[in-house]
């Protein structure tokens, strides 16, 4: 059997030539040139990295990994990744191939091949053996796998051998060719009059026509089953993001963005992207489709890969806020990635940023709506984080009425954090932005809820410290008389601070406090009669 190396570390052959994960794993390849340069012999190791086609039956084609300190100077032969590359066969063409032939029905050396040459013409083209003693019979069509300490004698290893094969017929993926005199071979490279590598030949005994098929599969058909898999990140090459975006990508299918990110994992085409990726999310029609082709975590993924920018950061947490809203499962997905941790992580690396700091505390407040969600975890760490953005952005009016609903999601999640929503000064930066922004109705009703899930803590006993509610909150229940949710919470909060003396006082000496309080039962006493 024949091989080729496409990649430092790995070879592209048949699944003839290695069989299977178990067999490649006591096989070796020998790189040779034919002349008198020792050859050199390196094991597979397809516990690092081991890939079979296994459908359609007849992609016969496998990846395996091997050592590389040995083989460091033999450069690989190109597998072409982009449609630009792809060579096209016809009927007629002939096609050269290196083989490293074994005679049908006699003692055979199972052998990979590979690696560059510069033109298929050529004659300096470094070959490597995969080889394991094995017989093959009139009716094998798989050689087995021996261990490596088997290794023919060096003197037994038969040089390539460059054969033309003649496109007689193309059928899907294949192109079949006349057999060549009395010979199996497989995983064989072929090239085209230009050099360009085009496909991989086997030539094997048929058991129904009992005798010998010459088929060539195509690169082109393998290379795109490779990119269905996942599989091309362990090819190194660096392509242009144009050719590959041009060649991969389907408009408006989601799946096939993640597909590219999953296998061009190369820093400057991932980025652009993810950049085109960020853009997708943000129509609507594409969020269910992109939750459901796993497009979160990548996109995860790839505010952690590029965080040092701040653009791309910037466009990238717009976009998980995209798919953030609405549906809880694709919060769930978000918290389940480690968003938190991500999102809280850009508020750090940007902190002067107002575009990230907004972004990143709207996330914030999404993925805490559902309060049975809200970890010990990070909720210390968020109303830090997130508490000093509020600061920093106190003029933000869209930051401020997220941030407030953040504070308000944790504290009612958790009496606990009560405590230091009071020390920490964020009750009353809460209160002093409703006065900021006293149109806001979004803010205000956010900053009343912060009050009424305080006052409402078994562990409350009128802390003084809260004696600043009480205006804003007064205010916010006259201000919007027709918000009767608001007015409920307005309810609790005013009847929960004036359970201290002092607070009462303060509720009493405002202006309106008694309508406050007036307004606030009748709405309470309506819902109740209403419920």
């Amino acid at each position: 059997g024949t091989g080729f190396l496409v990649s430092p570390g790995l070879i592209m052959t048949s699944t003839r030539v290695v069989g299977t994960k178990h067999e490649a794993s006591r096989l070796t390849a020998v790189f040779f040139e034919g002349g008198k340069r020792p050859r050199v012999e390196v094991a597979l190791l397809p516990n690092q990295f081991y890939f079979a086609a296994a459908y359609p039956a007849h992609l016969d084609y496998c990846l395996v990994a091997c050592e590389t300190t040995k083989i460091f100077n033999v450069t690989p032969v190109k597998l072409p990744l982009v449609s630009s590359e792809w060579a096209t066969v016809r009927e007629g063409d002939h096609l050269l191939a290196m083989v490293h032939p074994v005679h049908s029905g006699g003692a055979a050396t199972m052998r990979a091949a590979t690696a560059a040459a510069a033109s298929p013409a050529s004659a300096s083209v470094n070959n490597a053996a995969l080889h394991a003693d094995s017989m093959i019979g009139p009716g094998s069509s798989v050689l087995a796998a021996s261990t490596a300490a088997n290794a023919v004698a060096e003197e037994q290893t038969p040089a390539s051998v460059s054969r033309f094969y003649e496109v007689l017929r193309r059928k899907d993926d294949r192109f079949h060719c006349k057999a060549q005199q009395n010979y199996v071979c497989a995983g064989c490279p072929c090239f085209d009059a230009n050099g360009a590598l085009v496909g991989l030949l086997s030539q094997v005994h048929d058991p129904e026509t009992d005798a010998l098929t010459a088929t060539i599969v195509s690169i082109v058909s393998a290379v795109k089953h490779i990119f269905a898999n996942g599989r091309i990140s362990r090819i190194q090459q660096e392509p242009l993001f144009s050719d590959v975006w041009s060649t991969w990508n389907v408009p408006g299918d989601t799946a096939r963005i993640v597909a590219i990110l999953t296998n061009f994992t190369q820093r400057s085409i991932h980025k652009e992207v993810s950049l085109r990726f960020f853009e997708h999310c943000h129509e609507r029609e594409h969020v269910s489709s992109i939750v459901a082709c796993g497009g979160t975590g990548v996109l995860l993924d790839s505010l952690r890969r590029h965080r040092g920018d701040s653009e791309f950061t910037h466009q990238g947490l717009r976009a998980l806020w995209a798919i953030s809203f609405d549906v809880e499962d694709n919060r769930a997905q978000i918290r389940e990635g480690d968003g938190v941790a991500v999102i809280l992580g850009t508020m750090r690396d940007y902190p002067d940023h107002d575009g990230i700091i907004q972004y990143a505390t709207v996330l914030m407040y999404n993925l805490t709506l559902t309060a049975s969600i809200v970890s010990d975890d990070w909720a210390n760490d968020g109303l830090d984080v997130v508490f000093a953005g509020a600061t920093r952005f106190a003029s933000s009016e869209v930051t401020q009425k997220f941030a407030i609903g953040f504070f308000k999601n944790v504290v009612a999640a958790n009496v606990k954090h009560a405590e230091k929503a009071i020390n920490d000064g964020i009750v009353r930066h809460s209160m002093e932005m409703m006065k900021a922004f006293p149109a806001n109705e979004y803010l205000n009703d956010h900053g009343v809820r912060l009050v009424s899930a305080i006052v409402q803590c078994p562990t409350y006993h009128g802390l003084p410290a809260l004696a600043v509610c009480v205006d804003p909150v007064v205010d916010a229940v006259i201000r919007f008389d027709g918000a009767n949710a608001l007015r409920v919470e307005g309810s609790h909060a005013l009847w929960g601070l004036g359970n201290d003396p002092r607070n009462r006082i303060a509720i009493f000496a405002h202006p309106r406090g008694a309508d406050a309080l007036q307004a606030s039962v009748g709405v309470v006493s309506a819902v109740r009669t209403i419920s």
